[in-house]
């Protein structure tokens, strides 16, 4: 009874901002305000937002690659602009523009560490030719990047609740839990009511499910494409410690796993039919920050096991700033690559994407 008095409350004040930023004023990116609560930025660049509905994740890391490797121009200047809650301001910012707004990039062209950037951050720009921008508001990472690398196009991680932004193309995936149990905190898992999907020009749903709950909601021209996240061949986070092929085959694993959702992760492990044992791996909140007690636990673990780690991309970006340690202890790491599959509707995607160029 209390939570669903709550998540009325909550989805009262979700739609009333909503509404307010239906109405708010549009300001150019070197010209939007500092004192009005809701207003909208309009950017020279086009802008790609990539977000959800639902808290966690549901694949906005692996479609922004795919995007950016895939479907977009060749030889486009690509943006990413994220959020890093614990990002610093460095040295060649301008702090009284942007605030603690962190390049990806530093000034010599070297790459920016992953616990200043964010690990999604940090993962997009190693796996594509972008330049990734991170900092508390995106509106102002948005407009500093603009000002600094004057992009082609941005893209917006996890952007659909960030209404400051005005995009050209709003794209929002969304899981079968959205589908099966579309409702609000904190009786759901929904940051927004489902009937916000009207503001979605591009909804992508995955393979297989009943989408007959939410078409009502959407606008007349939105695009919807099934995907699935396909994994791949596990390969070595260190170069220094490999296994062969019969040892991969043969020796036990260790997850470590520290994302929204490491239920997927398994369900991968399984499709792949790894060795490992569950009552070994460690589950860590998403965005964990790995300590040097954590990584010595897991190597003590694995030595103790005569076994090695597999994780996923994400946290191999941060288990990676140990790599002296685990070749010490002669302890492979190997990650699970995963790429976004679009299953149906992609030559109508395609088209959508270049439509704004």
């Amino acid at each position: 009874m209390l939570k669903s008095i709550l998540s009325s409350i909550y989805e009262y004040f979700v739609n009333r901002r909503n509404r307010k930023f239906q109405i708010s004023k549009i300001y150019s990116s070197d010209n939007f305000p500092k004192s009005e609560k809701y207003f909208k930025v309009k950017y020279n660049a086009k802008v790609i937002s990539i977000g959800n509905l639902s808290a966690g994740g549901t694949g906005k890391t692996p479609l922004a690659i795919e995007i950016v490797n895939s479907y977009i121009p060749a030889g486009l200047k690509v943006c990413i602009i994220g959020r890093n809650y614990k990002a610093k301001s460095i040295e060649g910012n301008e702090k009284e523009k942007s605030g603690n707004v962190i390049f990806g990039i530093d000034k010599n062209g070297n790459r920016t560490s992953s616990q200043l950037i964010g690990d999604e951050m940090y993962l997009i720009q190693s796996r594509t030719n972008t330049i990734a921008i991170s900092g508390p508001k995106k509106y102002i990472n948005a407009a500093v990047a603009e000002q600094t690398f004057h992009p082609d196009l941005m893209i917006i991680d996890d952007g659909f609740q960030h209404q400051w932004i005005m995009r050209d193309l709003d794209i929002v995936i969304i899981d079968k839990y959205t589908l099966e149990k579309p409702l609000v905190f904190p009786l759901g898992k929904l940051r927004e009511p489902i009937t916000s999907l009207i503001r979605a020009d591009i909804i992508f749903y995955p393979e297989l499910s009943d989408l007959s709950a939410i078409y009502k909601y959407l606008k007349d021209d939105a695009l919807i494409c099934a995907f699935k996240i396909i994994p791949d061949k596990p390969y070595p986070l260190f170069d220094e410690i490999q296994l062969s092929d019969n040892s991969s085959k043969e020796i036990n694993f260790i997850p470590i796993v520290g994302i929204a959702n490491p239920s997927r992760f398994f369900y991968t492990l399984n499709e792949l039919t790894i060795k490992y044992d569950r009552r070994l791996a460690k589950i860590f909140d998403d965005h964990h920050r790995y300590r040097e007690k954590d990584i010595e636990h897991i190597i003590e673990q694995a030595k103790t096991t005569h076994s090695a780690i597999i994780t996923t991309e994400k946290d191999a970006v941060k288990i990676s700033l140990y790599k002296e340690i685990f070749i010490k202890n002669q302890i492979a790491v190997y990650i699970v690559p995963i790429k976004f599959k679009i299953v149906s509707n992609e030559n109508e995607f395609i088209q959508k994407v270049n439509s704004i160029f």
